[in-house]
């Protein structure tokens, strides 16, 4: 497991600038939990934890309604397509609105002591669908993801998390995946960056012969 300081500041407001799907398209897809599978393999006892209290949903129910579109958000991910758009369907786009709540407790990791499957699956799955608009965006849903592998036993994985037969998809890619995003996604920014002139003392010495070295020797002075 990827290790992440739990009570660091920086780290635990990433949840309130998490961006929240808009109530129309709440409406539209019009969500009920209630309609979700409630029946999984996963035991009651350690996972009957409340992850929403408003919903009295628990990480049960969180496993059971939204481990297979979390699979399919990660494949759509690793793929580079986006996973949240007009065309994603209705049970993904469900359980990414339902589990939106749920990402501060899941980051938390008091609930996940009891049910980690259902905190490594509310982070993935959010991380996945918010869109990279920029480095600090991008940086914010990679904590999001080494988070959610943390999670995760890899001895263990769930089917949800798992790679395929060829090493392909899954969490653990989808980790370096986004990994390799956000740098692509700073070095865009820094291409758009407009840098000031050297200052002409600096550049005529930088220029010379011997002028990084009689800097250096300044600098050190």
């Amino acid at each position: 497991a990827l290790p992440i300081s739990e009570n660091s500041p920086a780290l635990l407001c990433i949840m309130s600038r998490l961006s929240s799907l808009p109530c129309s398209r709440l409406v539209a897809l019009g969500l009920a939990f209630s309609s979700l599978a409630t029946c999984s393999g996963v035991s009651e006892t350690s996972c009957g934890v409340v992850f929403d209290e408003d919903s009295q949903t628990t990480g049960q129910q969180v496993i059971a309604g939204c481990a297979e579109a979390t699979a399919t958000a990660l494949a759509l991910a690793v793929a580079g397509r986006p996973v949240l758009d007009d065309n994603t369907p209705a049970p993904l786009a469900g359980c990414i609105a339902m589990t939106e709540r749920m990402v501060g407790p899941a980051f938390a990791g008091d609930v996940c002591q009891a049910c980690p499957e259902a905190c490594a699956l509310v982070l993935g799955l959010q991380a996945t669908s918010t869109e990279l608009e920029s480095t600090a965006r991008c940086t914010q849903t990679l904590l999001l993801l080494v988070r959610a592998y943390s999670y995760v036993d890899p001895e263990a994985e769930p089917s949800w998390a798992r790679s395929l037969d060829d090493g392909t998809g899954g969490l653990a890619e989808y980790v370096h995946v986004r990994r390799a995003q956000c740098a692509a996604v700073r070095h865009g920014e820094m291409q758009q960056l407009q840098l000031p002139p050297l200052p002409m003392a600096a550049s005529s010495r930088s220029g010379s012969p011997g002028g990084e070295a009689r800097m250096m020797s300044e600098q050190v002075a």
